[in-house]
């Protein structure tokens, strides 16, 4: 080799030594994200009775609405607030046909903010004896089972929106976020061990992947919002009497 080609080879050789490794793209960290919002006087205004709203759906449907409910009151319930459970609420709206009436037109209007307006908040306050209101709304609700010859994992999905809006209409907490829950990985190629026929079609005998309960994925989800559930609003200690000479 001519020392001419020997000095390009070296020259090629020492700008590549001289770049920089690509660095290593960034992996995902799977941290949630819950956008939640507490007002600033919280610990002025805040209520210390909350009526725990039924749920609604997007769809409403009903089993979904009532998974939602249990999962979020068994969350909750540790707060030291004074709740109205979603069953007393139903049950003293029933009693009051207009304030009954006037839930069932929230119920539509959750559909498009998520909360109780501010001219509904007063009169149901009122009818349920409480200070503030705490409502849920499922936008989403998805599950993906998997079919006996199918590989990979199922999973169930779930997107939450809540409020909670004092008598006066005034937002004081709210929080939107999603959580996904996967079943067992299943594949398609072991396990198999017998195959029934049934008309033109088989099917395994040890059935599909089944995803998660909608429970299990919802409670996930409200246990990360409780702990961003602001605290009671605590009194202020009263004065000292004055001491006697």
């Amino acid at each position: 080799m001519s020392a001419h080609r020997l000095m390009s080879a070296s020259l090629v050789t020492l700008i590549l030594l001289s770049v920089p490794a690509p660095a290593p793209a960034a992996k995902d960290s799977g941290h949630k994200i819950d956008l939640v919002w507490t007002h600033p006087d919280y610990a002025t205004v805040g209520p210390k009775s909350i009526a725990f709203m039924p749920a609604v759906s997007w769809n409403n449907d009903l089993p979904s609405e009532h998974t939602a409910e249990d999962a979020a009151a068994n969350a909750f319930k540790g707060l030291a607030y004074r709740w109205l459970s979603p069953r007393t609420v139903q049950a003293l709206l029933l009693a009051r046909p207009s304030a009954d009436s006037l839930w069932k037109e929230q119920r539509g209007a959750l559909l498009k903010r998520a909360r109780v307006d501010s001219l509904a908040a007063p009169a149901l306050c009122s009818a349920l004896h409480a200070r503030a209101l705490l409502t849920f709304f499922v936008e989403e609700l998805e599950r993906q089972d998997l079919e006996w010859n199918e590989t990979g994992r199922p999973s169930t999905m779930v997107q939450v929106r809540a409020a909670l809006v004092d008598s006066t209409g005034r937002l004081l907490w709210s929080a939107a976020g999603s959580e996904r829950g996967e079943g067992q990985m299943q594949d398609a190629t072991s396990g198999m061990t017998r195959v029934d026929a049934s008309g033109l079609s088989n099917a395994p005998a040890t059935g599909t992947g089944k995803s998660p309960e909608p429970r299990e994925v919802f409670s996930k989800l409200f246990a990360r919002w409780v702990e961003r559930f602001p605290a009671p609003p605590v009194a202020p200690a009263a004065p000292a009497a004055p001491s006697t000479p």
